[in-house]
C-alpha cells in the first residue's frame, strides 16, 4: 500500500498541465509536528511513503528534519520517495536530505525533448 502526502503545498513554477499553475496561493509548508502526527497514524501495511504530489518539497526549510522523523517513528517503509523540479539550488539542504539516508528514491522532473528551450517553455519560469 502507498501513502502520499504533500509536505509543501505549492511550487515556484507554473508548469503546463499542473494544477499549481492555476492557483494564486502562497506556498505553505506542513509543520514538523503535523508530519510526526501523520507518521504516528500510518497503518503498518503501508510500504511506500511518497512525500510529494503537486508541491515542491525542496521549498520546505525543515525537509531534512522531517526526514529524520521517519526512522524515529518506528514505521518501516520499503520505499520512501521524493520528487523535485530541481530549480532550488540549496546545496547544503540537498546534502542534508541525501545525508539523512532515508530516501530510497529521488526523482527529478524533466519534461519535453531534453532541450533547454522546450523545458523552459513547459515549466515557466524554470531555467
Amino acid at each position: 500500500m502507498k501513502l502520499g502526502t504533500d509536505v509543501v503545498h505549492g511550487c515556484q513554477l507554473k508548469c503546463v498541465g499542473c494544477p499549481n499553475a492555476t492557483m494564486d496561493r502562497p506556498v505553505k509548508c506542513m509543520s514538523v509536528g503535523d508530519f510526526e502526527t501523520i507518521l504516528q497514524n500510518i497503518p503498518r501495511k503501508v510500504d511506500t511513503l511518497r512525500l510529494f504530489n503537486f508541491g515542491e518539497p525542496f521549498l520546505h526549510p525543515c525537509l531534512p528534519r522531517m526526514l529524520g522523523c521517519i526512522p524515529k517513528s518506528g514505521v518501516r517503509f520499503r520505499r520512501i520517495e521524493l520528487a523535485t523540479n530541481a530549480q532550488k539550488r540549496d546545496k547544503p539542504q540537498l546534502a542534508a536530505v541525501i545525508g539523512a539516508k532515508v530516501l530510497t528514491h529521488l526523482f527529478v522532473s524533466c519534461d519535453g525533448d531534453g532541450t533547454k528551450k522546450e523545458y523552459e517553455k513547459l515549466r515557466p519560469p524554470a531555467k
